[in-house]
């Protein structure tokens, strides 16, 4: 699979298993395809404005299948003196179902 294909497969499943609403509440802009990167075949990366979290979201397509979310704030990395590209919260081994929920539950709800 190229990056674009894994990219937009991924942003496919999350269109057709949340209501346009849910997406829309989220602030989802600036979507950008991600290769290939240790233990994931390729990724999709958004900026969001949620309620709970603001910045960006990296979802990645696992070598097992599976997807795993990755937040990353750069407030939180300023705070903490961590590099621009390391995420504050990772959840990963998550099915297509259960991404998508986790991903509402992380922007907009309470997690």
């Amino acid at each position: 699979m190229t990056d674009t294909t894994v990219a937009q497969t991924i942003l496919a499943q999350i269109m057709n298993l949340t209501e346009w609403s849910v997406t829309a509440s989220w602030g989802m802009k600036e979507t950008a395809a991600i290769g290939e990167e240790e233990n994931s075949l390729g990724a999709l990366s958004f900026k969001v404005n949620g309620r709970i979290h603001k910045g960006s979201v990296k979802v990645c397509l696992q070598y097992n299948d599976l997807y795993a979310i990755k937040l990353y704030d750069l407030r939180y990395n300023k705070k903490h003196n961590l590099p621009a590209t390391t995420p504050k919260i990772i959840v990963q081994d998550l099915d297509v179902e259960s991404m998508v929920s986790n991903l509402d539950a992380m922007i907009e709800g309470s997690y």
